[in-house]
């Protein structure tokens, strides 16, 4: 195979049209470059995708939930606040916290607090000129089964702090349940929003279809069936909006359940003593 290529290069050489073919093989190599730039490199220029906040990861029937993700380059250190519901009939042994580069070097991790439903990690020494960062979890189980899950972040998407204060357990606790229950309030805020906004649709059908009834005096027998057909679309669509208010009303309930349930964790103190 080697022989035939290097045959083939000095045939090339020979060759009256050596600068035609060259110009095509590079054309050839980039293309073939560029088709398959995703299996050389999967994330390419571009940047992974920075995991939203409160996005739930599961494994192993644990769920994982990301409530903060901060870094102070002063520092170079991150933080990262978890929240973890196991609903696991194995009983589990610790999970496993990594931290790594897009160039996939692992970087230093230090378990601040590991409580029963979140744990606070920071990632040290981190690069100076870094671009993305992932974190893992590894969950295992009592039968030695071990899964992961992956939560992203770049420097353009993560939250920048000059710096990073150290707290109690009890503090994190708090801080934990504080953004849980903001998050509650901005989905209710955003369902009464939406219903706000149905209701101004609603309205504006109703008017359309008093204009539309109106005009039917002036119009043929043809012309009205046209308008019965578009006043009972319009009667359709409120409706089937009249049917989302109610599902948001419904969703807005069940964030104030969270509340409250939320609120009475926020009354008990974590029962570990503050991990240093």
């Amino acid at each position: 195979m080697l022989l035939e290529f290097k045959q083939w290069i000095e045939q090339l050489h020979k060759s009256r049209n050596k600068e035609m073919i060259k110009f095509l093989l590079i054309f050839f190599c980039g293309q073939f470059l560029f088709l398959t730039s995703k299996s050389w490199f999967p994330n390419g220029n571009d940047y992974q995708m920075a995991t939203p906040m409160y996005t739930e990861r599961s494994a192993e029937n644990v769920t994982f939930t990301l409530t903060k993700w901060e870094y102070s380059p002063a520092e170079r250190m991150m933080e990262l606040d978890i929240g973890i519901a196991n609903n696991s009939l194995d009983k589990l042994e610790d999970f496993e916290y990594e931290a790594m580069t897009r160039e996939l070097k692992k970087l230093d991790i230090e378990v601040i607090v590991e409580a029963e439903d979140f744990a606070i990690v920071r990632v040290e020494n981190v690069p100076k000129k870094w671009k993305e960062m992932i974190f893992n979890i590894y969950v295992k189980s009592s039968d030695g089964n071990k899964n992961q899950v992956k939560f992203y972040t770049n420097d353009e998407s993560v939250k920048v702090k000059k710096s990073i204060s150290l707290c109690t357990e009890e503090q994190y606790f708090k801080k934990h349940m504080e953004l849980l229950i903001s998050e509650q309030n901005k989905k209710i805020q955003t369902y009464q929003k939406e219903n706000q906004d149905k209701t101004k649709k609603q309205e504006e059908y109703a008017e359309k279809i008093l204009e539309l009834t109106e005009s039917k005096e002036f119009q043929t027998e043809k012309e009205q069936e046209n308008t019965d057909n578009i006043i009972k679309k319009a009667y359709g669509n409120i409706r089937n909006l009249e049917e989302e208010k109610k599902t948001n009303i419904q969703n807005v309930e069940e964030c104030n359940k969270k509340i409250e349930v939320l609120k009475k964790k926020l009354s008990k103190k974590p029962g570990k003593e503050e991990k240093k």
